[in-house]
């Protein structure tokens, strides 16, 4: 293990216990590699963390920045348009966050199923935020099958972008 994947292993020991402030001082050093690879990997951790601690338009630029620098091809794109789909959705632009969660549903459905499922969850509380609860509900109820292990990996990489679950019917 080399000095840059032992600075990767300790931020990600330092967003485990929700030490924002260290994890930022790091991530910000590793950014600034000559690297552009290493340089990628801290942006998008560093997406991580202002998604964590409400810093929406900053995590939405990581994100923008990582995919503008991985290309249409990447095999993240997904998980990327999924993750920006949310902080967008945050900020208020709802429009723009459900066309990017449309883009991001697109990718995710050639084939990965948990991921797919990941993003039909937040798209339905999309929808029940703007009110249209039948549609949500309707998006809710007919929610694909998935392997449940594969699911339960893909929302603990994404659990800084999970949207709360819809509430029950009453």
């Amino acid at each position: 293990m080399d000095k840059t994947d032992k600075e990767f292993l300790s931020v990600v020991g330092l967003m485990e216990k929700k030490r924002w402030d260290q994890a930022t001082t790091k991530l910000e050093a590793l950014i600034a590699s000559a690297d552009p690879e290493v340089a990628d990997k801290a942006g998008n951790f560093l997406a991580d963390v202002f998604a964590a601690t409400g810093r929406n338009a900053e995590s939405e630029a990581m994100l923008r920045r990582s995919m503008e620098y991985r290309g249409a091809d990447n095999g993240a794109l997904g998980d990327q348009l999924a993750c920006l789909g949310v902080v967008v959705r945050r900020q208020g632009r709802i429009g723009e966050a459900e066309e990017i969660m449309s883009r991001a549903l697109d990718v995710a459905r050639k084939d990965d199923p948990a991921l797919t499922v990941f993003i039909l969850r937040n798209i339905a509380y999309l929808y029940w935020s703007k009110r249209e609860q039948d549609r949500a509900r309707e998006i809710y109820d007919r929610m694909p099958e998935c392997d449940s292990d594969e699911l339960d990996f893909v929302i603990e990489m994404n659990k800084l972008y999970q949207e709360p679950a819809l509430p029950e019917a009453g």
